[in-house]
């Protein structure tokens, strides 16, 4: 990931690429929390780009399915 705003920049450029819409994301190594990951989802669909499916695995290693 490339930081705190990570999540939003790697899945806008691979939905720009006309990549998968669908993304695994290991947040461990940099931490990644459920607020975090919320917030840039949100962030995603405000500015139109939303993926059909995402699985996070957290910094705590717990992980989220969406939607």
């Amino acid at each position: 990931m490339k930081g705190k705003n990570g999540v939003y920049q790697n899945i806008r450029e691979s939905l720009k690429k006309g990549q998968a819409d669908r993304f695994i994301i290991d947040g461990r190594p940099g931490g990644l929390t459920r607020e975090l990951l919320d917030s840039e989802i949100a962030r995603l669909e405000r500015n139109g780009d939303s993926p059909t499916e995402i699985v996070a695995i957290l910094g705590d290693g717990s992980i989220v399915y969406w939607p």
